[in-house]
């Protein structure tokens, strides 16, 4: 396998308020767990789709500065996703999506360390089915997996549970907040839909907890807790997607991408910290910004 991670999903413009107005930041769950990676050092390739407009070359030009690759095809769209941002008293932020979403073909001959997937790539009919077949076709890297359900744009509750569970089967690493788990399994607690999404064969599956930090939870073994964050929050833009990048590329440092994962208490409790720190940085300032590696102190 090579030394990358490849990426699937959507790229997009938010939309935010500012006191002078809307102002585009380019962002995507995808999108921003692909820049995130790059920030960190890690070598990323994309495969996403976006247009040739005003913002689809404001998404290449933030990707190349954060060192992510194109795969080719990826600007073929006739239109770039826009995502309108609005923000409740906790700075929450809700969408309202002008939706083009695709991916181009999978060069046949890559061969990743890890892929990485989620949201609305992987649940609209477009791209969905594709990425799906994809990660189902793989032996050998890490399957990473964030739902980051937009349930306006989803589909059906039903369809969206099967899809989800269907990713779940193939992923090695889940990352889910509590609202995505609210959504998917009403009437169940969290803890009893992490735990059965662990049971069902997913080495690691990190829970996010907003305001009450997160948990890791995997087969056979108690939950692990991060400590609540602290800090500033400007929004929660690209939150998750940052606590991903910095997952995959704490599994990378230590050298557990591209085998069977088997983490202990202590390695559970050491991951959590990181991502979370590198959570905290994009949430204290405005959009999807994920930070730099020079911006944290690295300790596997």
């Amino acid at each position: 396998m090579g030394n990358y991670v490849l990426t699937l999903g959507e790229s997009l413009i938010d939309v935010v308020p500012s006191e002078n107005g809307p102002v585009g930041h380019p962002g995507g769950s995808a999108l921003t767990t692909s820049v995130g990676l790059g920030r960190l050092g890690r070598e990323v390739f994309f495969g996403t789709w976006f247009g040739t407009d005003a913002g689809g070359q404001m998404i290449r030009k933030h990707l190349d500065a954060s060192h992510v690759k194109i795969l080719p095809g990826s600007d073929n769209a006739p239109k770039t996703t826009t995502a309108s941002v609005s923000f409740d008293a906790k700075g929450t932020a809700s969408y309202t999506f002008d939706l083009c979403i695709d991916i181009p073909p999978i060069p046949g001959n890559l061969s990743p360390l890890a892929v990485h997937t989620g949201s609305l790539g992987a649940f609209l009919p477009d791209a969905g089915p594709k990425i799906l077949d994809y990660v189902r076709s793989l032996a050998g890297p890490t399957i990473t997996f964030d739902p980051n359900i937009r349930p306006a744009v989803m589909g059906s509750h039903a369809q969206t549970v099967r899809i989800a569970e269907a990713y779940v089967e193939t992923a090695d690493v889940v990352k889910v907040s509590s609202e995505d788990l609210e959504h998917l399994y009403p009437g169940r607690s969290i803890w009893e839909s992490a735990r059965a999404w662990s049971d069902a064969g997913t080495a690691l599956v990190l829970l996010t907890l907003g305001a009450d930090g997160a948990a890791a939870i995997t087969p056979g073994a108690e939950p692990v807790f991060s400590a609540k964050p602290s800090g500033s929050v400007a929004d929660t833009i690209g939150a998750g997607d940052t606590f991903m990048a910095a997952t995959i590329h704490w599994l990378w440092e230590d050298g557990l991408l591209g085998q069977p994962l088997d983490l202990d208490a202590q390695q559970c409790s050491d991951l959590l910290a990181f991502a979370s720190r590198a959570a905290a940085i994009t949430v204290s300032r405005v959009g999807g910004d994920p930070p730099w590696l020079a911006e944290l102190e690295f300790k596997s």
